[in-house]
């Protein structure tokens, strides 16, 4: 009876002391403002020309599926946060570091623009519902 009792503690104990929470608040205007489905397109160094999908949802959770030419497509989960002025997107798909901190800014046409450190901009369209196929426009 006490080892179930030592065990039972160890759990409580463990799920209170962990940091990932099913659903997180926003904590700014900004915060809601990045959240959904935006879409690029591109060259991948590892899938050649790719439509990539990135859904932002409000439990800090990222999905990226890349949609690959002839119909495969990849799927790699992350996480993601707004820390000051940058947005972190974490996982799998960000390479061997696993992060990338990009700044970020919504245009009044609704395009996110993310520029890295090194100068480079990437302009993501949000996603609009229609059905289970996706439009964008990309003026890169």
């Amino acid at each position: 009876m006490t080892r179930i009792y030592i065990i039972s503690m160890f759990y409580f104990f463990f799920v209170s002391c962990a940091d990932e929470r099913l659903y997180v608040e926003p904590e700014s205007e900004n915060d809601s403002l990045i959240l959904g489905t935006w879409t690029t397109e591109g060259e991948d160094i590892d899938y050649g020309s790719v439509i990539v999908e990135m859904r932002l949802m409000d439990s800090g959770r990222l999905t990226m599926i890349l949609f690959i030419e002839g119909g495969s497509q990849r799927s790699f989960p992350g996480n993601w946060l707004i820390d000051e002025d940058e947005l972190v997107l974490s996982g799998r798909y960000f390479g061997t570091e696993g992060e990338n901190r990009v700044s970020w800014q919504i245009s009044d046409e609704g395009v996110l623009l993310l520029r890295d450190e090194s100068g480079s901009e990437q302009k993501w369209f949000r996603k609009k519902a229609m059905g289970s196929a996706f439009t964008f426009e990309n003026n890169t």
